[in-house]
Order: C-alpha cells, then structure tokens, then sequence
C-alpha cells in the first residue's frame, strides 16, 4: 500500500518545479527532434510541466531521491506522448497500414522463429521491397513510433507501489524486449540503443553513425521499433493493450 501524497505550499511547489524544469525542457526536446513535422515544443513543455506538478506530492521525493527522479521521467515523458497520440499526427490510414505490417511481421516470426528480411516482410505483405521501403520512410516523418509503446502502459511503471500484476507484465515485457532488440540489425539495434539508452539526438545519432542526416537515423530507429513491436505481437503481447 502506497503512502499518502505530501501536501506542499505554493512557495515549495513553485520552487519544485523550478527544480526539474531543465529535465522537462531536455524531455521536451528530445520529443520535437523526432517530430518533422510540426514544431510542438511548447506544448510539450507545457505537458510536462503539469505532469511533473501532479507528483509534487510523491513520497518517493523524499523517500527515495533517485528513484523519483526515474519516476518522474516517466511520468512526464507519458504526458508529452499522450499529449502526441491524442492529436493523432500520423494519418489514420498510413497507422492501420503499419498495424498490418507489425500483425504481418509477427506472423512470419512466429513462422520462422526469427525477424523476416525485407524480401520475406515484402513477400508476407504483398508488396514490393521498394515499397516497404516507402512505408519506413513515410511513417517516420509522418509521426515517431516511441519506445515506450512495446512497454505496458501503466503510469506505476517506475514506482514501487505498482500493483503486482502490473510488475509482472512489465517484467515479462522487458524480458521479451530485450529478445527483440539482440535480434535487430546492427544499423537498428546501434540507433535504438544511442537513442533510447544514451539519449542522444537524432541529429547526434546521425553523427556518431556516420549518416548525412537525421531522417536516415530516424529511419532506423522506427524501423526497429517497429520491430520490437512486431516481436512483442508474435509473443501474445500488444503494445497498446498490455
């Protein structure tokens, strides 16, 4: 059972927020660099900020400073991607038609006991290889495919009073995760790790990778979580259902 929320004043709370408003700005950024489309940096920072208001209160603050700080990266970068997903930026028909490509995916990984290559995906969906490739680069700017999407979708994920089951889920979701990602490409699973667990830009991934822009490193990036996707889905666990 979770401890109750600390009630803070104004002058605590304002000076908080202040506090990890750098982490919120950085989470912000991190966000809009993988979005060509649109500039939504405000709006994101704004998300964050409120979200980051909401755990004032948490008695991991206090408890347990480190462990909040992981939390509320969570919590706030939930926000911002809600925030995304609610305003729906890629096209209702360019989203069904990758929901096609991961269901397909799955199906020849459960096939083959391994990823396809793109002959064999191509194949699977009736299409050419030129036009699986058109649909990595078309997703990829039309909307960031994020990580945090083949994870279960509770809000406890970093907090220590997550319900058990929810723990269980996560578990046997990173498990599986950590499958999908050693069988990726070394293009895919070099990006994914440079920018998902080093957190650098697109534009620095493309750097240290050795490509002319950040457009061929978001290509990768989507292309491998797409993939992690397609794996999870092969294993009985939907991304947006877990």
């Amino acid at each position: 059972m979770g401890s109750a929320p600390i009630t803070l004043c104004e002058q605590d709370t304002n000076a908080y927020l202040r506090e990890y408003y750098p982490l919120i700005l950085r989470l912000a950024q991190r966000i809009q660099d993988g979005l060509p489309s649109r500039n939504a940096y405000d709006d994101l920072v704004q998300a964050g900020m409120l979200a980051a208001w909401a755990c004032a209160g948490h008695h991991q603050r206090f408890a347990a400073p480190q462990e909040f700080v992981k939390l509320l990266a969570v919590r706030i970068r939930g926000a911002m991607l809600d925030l995304l997903r609610e305003e729906d930026w890629a096209p209702r028909r360019l989203r069904k038609k990758n929901k096609s490509l991961e269901i397909g995916a799955a199906h020849c990984i459960q096939r083959l006991q391994r990823y396809p290559n793109d002959q064999e995906l191509a194949e699977a969906m009736g299409w050419s290889v030129h036009e699986l490739h058109q649909h990595w680069s078309e997703i990829g700017r039309a909307a960031p495919l994020y990580l945090e999407d083949v994870l279960p979708a509770h809000s406890e994920l970093m907090d220590d009073t997550a319900q058990p089951h929810h723990r269980a889920e996560r578990d046997e979701a990173k498990t599986f995760l950590t499958e999908a990602i050693a069988a990726l490409s070394e293009e895919e699973r070099t990006a994914l790790s440079l920018y998902v667990l080093e957190e650098l830009t697109l534009e620095d991934v493309a750097h240290v990778m050795g490509f002319k822009s950040k457009n061929t490193a978001l290509k990768w990036v989507t292309q491998g979580i797409t993939k992690c996707r397609a794996f999870l889905l092969a294993q009985g666990l939907d991304a947006e259902s877990v």
